[in-house]
């Protein structure tokens, strides 16, 4: 039987370095990078949650921000949900 193709193959190289090909689970270490606000951040995000198939919480800059993803079926449609918890003072510089 011909094996089926690896998910990550449709990724730029730079993101299947670090690829796993398994889902998370507490206690896994995401690291990401983003701009907020012409400002750029680096962090480690760290799995809090993982429930199966609906809900996933990282946490991340020393506990001080909770990213919570969501996911519910409605029939054919899949339902994205994303909650994010921070400290204000955090991202102040990011502000106009």
């Amino acid at each position: 039987m011909a094996r089926a193709p690896r998910s990550d193959q449709h990724l730029p190289e730079r993101l299947r370095r670090n690829w796993v090909d398994r889902p998370v689970a507490p206690g896994d270490v995401i690291h990401a990078r983003a701009r907020i606000g012409g400002r750029g951040y680096e962090s480690d995000w760290i799995v809090a949650e993982y429930v199966h198939p609906t809900r996933v919480v990282l946490r991340g800059g020393n506990g001080r921000i909770q990213s919570t993803y969501g996911f519910t079926s409605e029939g054919a449609v899949s339902r994205f949900q994303r909650g994010l918890e921070f400290e204000p003072d955090d991202l102040r510089e990011s502000a106009p």
